[in-house]
């Protein structure tokens, strides 16, 4: 698992990253990579080690947020606009 800043990825590995992606990424973006076998549980120390990264990114959300004073409602907003211009409602 992995998390890297798109401007720390060396173009070469950024493009192979937007080729599986199918689109370009931003300089200001994140991108998170993990690895995992489908139908197979996770160790203690794995899902350990996911759950201290998951609360680390969260952690790094909430600052900025606060930095920028972006409020949990307008969050919950952006997400569900994010959600659904990925998959639109048919119906």
């Amino acid at each position: 698992m992995t998390d890297r800043n798109v401007n720390d990825i060396p173009a070469a590995e950024r493009q192979a990253i937007e080729a599986l992606l199918g689109r370009s990424l931003d300089a200001d973006q994140q991108v998170f990579i993990m690895a995992y076998t489908p139908n197979a549980a996770p160790s203690k120390a794995v899902r350990d080690a996911a759950r201290a990264s998951l609360q680390q990114t969260f952690a790094k959300i909430d600052e900025y947020a606060k930095a920028h004073g972006i409020t949990p409602e307008e969050a919950d907003a952006a997400m569900d606009e994010a959600i659904e211009q990925v998959r639109p409602r048919h119906g």
